[in-house]
């Protein structure tokens, strides 16, 4: 018998009222779409696994002095390999019990096991930023092409990553404070326009910090968060020479606000740190990608097709699919290690 049936008790009660029998119904809407500032998705897969190349920088003009050779310079390209894993999950019920439920939504919440998978890229991209270990996703988190994890101060090869030290992981002030939050975001912005190519020149254009910015964090920080980005006139306090009183407190413009950056804040539970990551939606490189092979199929257990539904009278709604995750490289992401 299977370890684990749907359990009906209270639907099999004459005369329940369904009114909130989808209290537990998923919703995905808008998840898709608020991932892909972040992620690429649904990258598309022919076989069991991909092999991605990519090239690093090309040289850059110079000066060519009269009398002197013309200037040529190589460069070098690199790949990486993603495979795709499978993932699955069903649900199985009595025959019986399918048969007398009275609020006729015993199928329909089983379906919420198929809708789930819509919400498989978010999960795994939280494991990933995090370098979580989590045995329901990936087994370990693809370090990326340079060889590195997704937030590291040096490449594989123990160079600065992005030619700058400390990388994309920032060391940051904590969270006690706004003044802390908003000191560290302009570290982080600061980082981004530092980074550089392979041949040492700026890596992106400017720009592409100018434009949208997401902040996602632990949502227990999510007042202190919402004071750096939100209030229009901070307090800050001043303390006396020794830094052992508070002696006044003065209403300061919110810095952030006044530069124009736009930056969309996403308090989640599934970060349990007081790390912060910040993220340049307009890269043109996302710092994680979702590959698919299968997309979600439904599988049906009844007795007309199975065995064990017609001696056990037990049927089943089953869902699969084959993806792969990748961290690719990750200049458009930076980690304030609180």
């Amino acid at each position: 018998m299977p370890a684990s049936l749907v359990s009906v008790v209270a639907n099999l009660t004459p005369g329940i009222q369904t009114r909130f029998a989808d209290t537990y119904a998923r919703h995905y809407e808008g998840m898709r779409a608020k991932m892909s500032q972040v992620m690429d998705l649904a990258v598309p897969s022919q076989g069991a696994y991909e092999i991605y190349t990519a090239f690093n920088s090309a040289p850059y003009v110079r000066r060519w002095d009269r009398g002197n050779p013309r200037f040529s310079k190589g460069f070098t390209d690199f790949q990486f390999t993603v495979p795709n894993l499978d993932w699955n999950v069903g649900v199985e019920a009595h025959v019986n019990d399918v048969m007398d439920d009275r609020s006729q939504y015993l199928e329909k919440q089983a379906q919420d096991a198929g809708a789930s998978v819509g919400g498989l890229p978010e999960r795994v991209f939280y494991q990933a930023i995090q370098g979580a270990t989590d045995p329901a996703l990936m087994a370990a988190v693809p370090n990326a092409p340079d060889g590195a994890a997704m937030f590291s101060a040096t490449t594989g090869a123990g160079a600065d990553r992005f030619g700058v030290s400390g990388g994309n992981l920032l060391t940051g002030s904590g969270v006690a404070t706004s003044g802390a939050i908003i000191s560290d975001f302009f570290s982080a912005t600061e980082r981004f326009r530092q980074f550089q190519d392979t041949e040492g020149q700026p890596l992106f254009d400017g720009s592409i910090i100018d434009k949208p910015l997401v902040l996602t964090y632990n949502v227990a920080n999510d007042k202190v968060v919402q004071e750096a980005f939100k209030q229009s006139r901070p307090v800050s306090i001043v303390q006396n020479v020794a830094g052992t009183e508070n002696v006044a407190a003065a209403a300061v413009t919110n810095i952030i606000m006044e530069s124009g950056y736009q930056v969309s804040l996403w308090p989640t539970q599934r970060i349990t740190t007081n790390d912060l990551f910040l993220f340049a939606t307009a890269s043109p490189v996302k710092p994680f990608f979702q590959q698919i092979r299968q997309a979600s199929a439904m599988r049906v257990q009844t007795p007309e097709n199975s065995d064990e539904a017609r001696r056990n009278k037990i049927v089943g709604w089953y869902w699969d699919c084959r993806e792969g995750y990748q961290t690719n490289t990750p200049y458009g992401a930076i980690k304030i290690d609180n």
